[in-house]
């Protein structure tokens, strides 16, 4: 899932939506260092909203 895929979509419950955004993240941890700095509040800002 792309993040303007992820920005787009609505989703049923917000339980959905962080399995999204975890999903996403995921992918991002596994491009090389540089790409993964522009992503670097995001897992943050996951990991707030689902506390």
């Amino acid at each position: 899932m792309t993040k303007d895929v992820l920005l787009s979509t609505e989703f049923d419950s917000a339980y959905d939506a962080m399995i999204a955004l975890n999903v996403f993240l995921e992918n991002i941890d596994a491009l090389p260092t540089d790409s993964r700095a522009n992503y670097q509040n995001l897992r943050a800002i996951g990991n707030r909203i689902y506390e």
